[in-house]
Order: C-alpha cells, then structure tokens, then sequence
C-alpha cells in the first residue's frame, strides 16, 4: 500500500495509489499516482518510490531514470 507521512493531510475524495510516498506534513490536493513520491504544500512531484520504500529518483538528478527502474535495495524492477 501507499506510505503516508504523520500530519499529512489528504483533501476529500483524492486518491492515493499503490506504492505511493506522502512525505510528513504534505497537503494532497490531487490524485497521487503509483510509485509517486511528494512533499509540500500543496503536495508537489519529487521523485519516485519503490514497493519497498526507497527512493528511486529525485526530480532535479541530471541522470534520467531508466525504464523499467531497478531498485538498489530489493531488486525490484519497477515500470514507471
């Protein structure tokens, strides 16, 4: 399931999918799709999340994020 961070706060009827990553104190004011990492206020893109949690790929990397990604921690390949 989505991981979703203490004090969040997630507006009426917006959805978090699967694997998702809602960052402590992010306000979600839009659907957050799969495997989706955000912060902020309102919630903002910053990356992605593997189904173990890690982090995959932060939004300002020069290096773009290959498809599928593989996850350093699990193994997991992950299609974004």
């Amino acid at each position: 399931g989505a991981k979703v961070g203490p004090i969040a706060t997630v507006m009426p009827a917006k959805r978090i999918c699967r694997y998702a990553v809602v960052a402590a104190g992010a306000v979600v004011d839009r659907e957050i799709k799969r495997h989706e990492l955000v912060s902020g206020n309102p919630a903002h893109f910053m990356g992605f999340a593997c189904v173990c949690g890690r982090t995959l790929w932060y939004a300002n990397d020069i290096v773009p994020l290959p498809h599928p990604a593989i996850c350093q921690r699990c193994g997991r390949e992950i299609e974004l």
